[in-house]
């Protein structure tokens, strides 16, 4: 399926005021899905025949190297977030401002039983100074573009948290925010690039991986990470994470464009690859001797 088409038309501006996302939520008020209803409707098959159609399987494995290993102080992140609480993006997984043709547009997760209670997500990076700030907390632009290759100015840094309990559905990303800032460079979705290089968005880890905190990226699950271990979220390949265990669960994410004569990670990550790429500690699918 040409994901470029299904996603043609940009997202909506994000409301004013992040409060404004839980104000005008459908889940919030959507009843409970019984058993009943799920083994009788068929939202759940009309969601696994879009995933199959826009590119998951049940066979695919996913084998990814740590790209490198950022000096992290999750204290540091800590204290941002509880200093910074009205920049803080709280949302549930429904549609917000997304466009296109998505299980988010279709509202097909609340309808499957997802809920306000199960789906919490708390991110920042789009209000007020919090962008800048968490670039600064990344290492700024000697990290971001001398470490990691990205285009400073385009580059855009996400700070997740999810408490126990909380979990973010199978999905593939579809960049729509970056897409809709950066439309005069001329993105291309379904093959991540643009006029001034490849379009990438790379996992940080926040805190170290605890009992409960999951990743699966295509049919492979990820266990045992270490606060600062960077890694390739791959194009189009759909992914979930959840917390469910004990500790808070911290991430965050970095997009944007890495220029073509910049890519010295090209060949660290791919479906179904062997080890390619030689990295410190332990990597995601593999154990350390």
């Amino acid at each position: 399926m040409d994901k470029q088409k299904l996603f043609s038309e940009p997202y909506e501006d994000l409301p004013s005021d992040p409060k404004q996302l839980l104000e005008s939520s459908n889940m919030k008020d959507y009843p409970e899905v019984t058993l009943e209803q799920y083994l009788t409707q068929d939202y759940a098959q009309q969601w696994e025949q879009y995933a199959v159609d826009t590119g998951a399987d049940l066979d695919s494995e996913y084998d990814s190297k740590m790209l490198t290993r950022l000096d992290i102080n999750e204290s540091d992140f800590i204290k941002f977030m509880t200093d910074n609480m009205k920049t803080c993006e709280k949302k549930y997984y429904e549609r917000t401002y997304q466009r296109g043709k998505s299980e988010l547009t279709m509202n097909l997760p609340m309808k499957c039983g997802y809920n306000h209670r199960n789906t919490i997500e708390y991110n920042w990076g789009e209000y007020g100074d919090s962008q800048e700030k968490l670039k600064q907390l990344m290492g700024g632009e000697e990290i971001i573009s001398g470490r990691l290759g990205f285009d400073y100015e385009t580059s855009r840094v996400r700070l997740l948290a999810y408490l126990p309990g909380q979990i973010f559905p199978w999905h593939f990303d579809n960049m729509g925010l970056w897409l809709k800032r950066n439309q005069n460079l001329n993105p291309n979705l379904d093959t991540l690039t643009c006029d001034r290089g490849k379009i990438k968005r790379y996992f940080v880890a926040i805190s170290d991986w605890h009992w409960g905190h999951v990743l699966q990226m295509a049919n492979s699950f990820f266990p045992k990470w270490k606060s600062g271990d960077v890694y390739e979220i791959p194009k189009g390949v759909y992914h979930l994470s959840a917390n469910i265990g004990i500790r808070i669960k911290i991430t965050a994410n970095v997009t944007g464009v890495v220029p073509f004569e910049k890519d010295s990670f090209s060949t660290a990550t791919n479906l179904n690859a062997v080890d390619q790429y030689p990295c410190p500690g332990n990597a995601w699918g593999q154990t350390s001797n």
